[in-house]
This record gives C-alpha cells, sequence and structure tokens, in this order.
C-alpha cells in the first residue's frame, strides 16, 4: 500500500479522536479534561513501532476508545497542509544553522529545520491536549514534559542488540550497520540538544527505561498499558 494511499486513513483517524474529544468536552463529562497521552522514546535499533501497535490496540482495549499514532505518514500529510516539502520532518537536524540562515536569505521559499520544528512542535502539543494518542520520538518526550496527563517510556539496548536487529531488518554488512547505528544515533541526540536543550539519554525524563534486550514487544507493550490510567 503507497503512502497516498494511506493518507485518507490517517485523516479519518485523527478527524475521529478530535470529533469524539470535542463531543465529550461539551457534555462535561469531567475525564475527558485531561486524557492521557503516552510518548515512547528510544535509540536507534530498537523495535519501537512494533511495541507502538501493540501499545496501541492494548490502550484502545483498555480505555475503550480509538488511539491515534502519530507517524511518518501523518507528519508528511501536516506537510502538505502547510506547503513545506514532506522529507523536510524526517532530516530535520541534520542541516547546521549557518547552512539554513545563509539559504532563507538567497531564497524565500526556503523552509529551515527550525519552520519544520515549529509545525511539528504545535502538532504534537495540539494532540497532546485532545489525548488518547501514542507519540514515537519526534522530542515528544522532552516537549511535554510538563503535561500531567502524559506518561514517558523509553526502550533502550546493547550495541550488540541494536546492530543485529537493523541488520536483521536492512540486510547490510556489519560494518556499514554499525555506522548507521552510530549516525542516527547521533543525529538524534543532537536534535534533542539543539532544538530542545535536553540530554534524551536522561533517565529522569521517563516513567520506565526497557531494555529491548531483556524484554520481548509483548512484554515492554503490556508494562506500559499497565502503568496508563483509564481516564
Amino acid at each position: 500500500m503507497s503512502d497516498r494511499q494511506l493518507v485518507p486513513s490517517i485523516e479519518h483517524r485523527l478527524s475521529a479522536v478530535i470529533e469524539m474529544n470535542r463531543r465529550r468536552h461539551e457534555r462535561g463529562d469531567p475525564f475527558r479534561q485531561m486524557p492521557p497521552a503516552v510518548t515512547l522514546s528510544r535509540e536507534f535499533g530498537c523495535e519501537a513501532f512494533p511495541v507502538a501497535e501493540q501499545l496501541k490496540a492494548l490502550l484502545e482495549e483498555k480505555t475503550r476508545r480509538p488511539w491515534l499514532l502519530l507517524e511518518k505518514a501523518l507528519l508528511e500529510e501536516l506537510a502538505k497542509r502547510r506547503d513545506l516539502e514532506p522529507s523536510g520532518f524526517e532530516r530535520i537536524g541534520d542541516r547546521s544553522r549557518f547552512f539554513d540562515n545563509l539559504v532563507s536569505v538567497l531564497s524565500p521559499h526556503w523552509h529551515s529545520d527550525h519552520d519544520y520544528f515549529r509545525v511539528l512542535s504545535a502538532q504534537i502539543a495540539h494532540m497532546a491536549e485532545q489525548g488518547d494518542v501514542l507519540f514515537v520520538g519526534r522530542g515528544a518526550s522532552v516537549l511535554l514534559q510538563d503535561r500531567k496527563n502524559t506518561y514517558h517510556f523509553r526502550l533502550v539496548a546493547p550495541w550488540e542488540f541494536k546492530v543485529g536487529s537493523i541488520q536483521r531488518r536492512l540486510g547490510l554488512g556489519e560494518e556499514e550497520t554499525g555506522a548507521l547505528v552510530r549516525r542516527r544515533q547521533e543525529q538524534r541526540d543532537a536534535f534533542i540538544r539543539n532544538f530542545l536543550n535536553r540530554d534524551v539519554n536522561d533517565p529522569y525524563l521517563y516513567q520506565a527505561l526497557f531494555n529491548n534486550a531483556k524484554n520481548t514487544v509483548e512484554q515492554m507493550a503490556t508494562a506500559i498499558a499497565s502503568y496508563v490510567p483509564v481516564r
């Protein structure tokens, strides 16, 4: 299935969640004032998306409400709405500020990393306020630290596990895979440090950390779901 075919489904899910929350708020349901949201951070090479998919199903069963999973295709749709190049969200933090500032002077149509990050931050904050949403990465664990309705978790693993996981998925050589894991982790760490002035590896950001090498996808999803209260 192509990304284009996925967009209508994403739009439908987002609209349904927002509309459901609006109606419950109008009915004066006090439990809908602060509906729960979850952030899932991970080191590159950990099994975040399999965990997120199972966690979404468990939370929907527990709360008896649909949950929204923030994913790449949704970000691409948001980018299109704001006349931004969808791939820009994927490369946030890859370019230097000097390069962004230089090109923005030469081209009025250039969108800097900060343009993309403002869109991303605003949408993350809006969806967290709506609740019943699961964020994977994108700095959400740091952006939403002060929200009482949001619960933060992180997946970590030894170097060998992460390299082996990526190697199985991409079919690369060990040396090439190791270089990829190191580069992508450095980019993610730099993104949080440069845009949010925090260290994503700080354990105090999270309710709990899970060693992906010693916990199955099912174990981690079940543990996180049990932590999130029904509201």
